[in-house]
């Protein structure tokens, strides 16, 4: 897991595990969401929610306040989650967001950055940790996903292909 950097671009991102909000867990509604998209995020700034059910949800959370619109979170989970590997989706986020990889919109995660604790809300934003009240996870994950990453010299390193990490050797910088 590792916090997204608040200012990159991303493209579109599905989600076609079910989430659920429930009443004191992200927001103060009762709504499943499932089968949703996230439009092309221009800046880091997610521009739209389509289809699926719970659209209206998902875009009343992104109103929530600025940072609500970036994404926070970014976790690669492989194949061999027990979770995962069980096939079932609990509609907990606690529990699914250890099925699959996710990403999730609203705060980033803070606890990446050494020394963490003594940086203001400023010094964190300034280093591209998003902050915002909500985090709503969004799982993303399946056979189907690759993630590859890309390396300062601009090298393209696969880190992960249906499911199973790749074995990786990065570059120098």
């Amino acid at each position: 897991m590792t916090s997204s950097d608040r200012f990159q671009q991303y493209a579109g991102l599905l989600c076609d595990v079910g989430l659920s909000l429930e009443p004191g867990q992200d927001v103060a509604v009762n709504a499943q969401i499932e089968h949703a998209e996230l439009a092309r995020a221009d800046d880091g700034v997610i521009t739209d929610a389509t289809g699926g059910h719970g659209k209206n949800t998902i875009l009343a959370q992104l109103a929530a306040d600025e940072g609500a619109r970036r994404l926070g979170e970014i976790a690669l989970v492989d194949d061999t989650s027990p979770i995962g590997r069980s096939g079932t989706v609990f509609r907990e986020t606690l529990l699914d967001e250890n099925a699959t990889c996710h990403i999730a919109w609203g705060a980033g995660i803070p606890s990446v950055l050494p020394g963490w604790r003594s940086l203001s809300d400023d010094q964190l934003r300034t280093a591209g940790i998003n902050q915002s009240a909500t985090h709503v996870d969004f799982m993303i994950g399946g056979p189907e996903v690759s993630v590859t990453g890309l390396h300062a010299s601009g090298t393209r390193i696969p880190i992960l292909r249906a499911g199973t990490w790749q074995p990786t050797t990065a570059p120098a910088l």
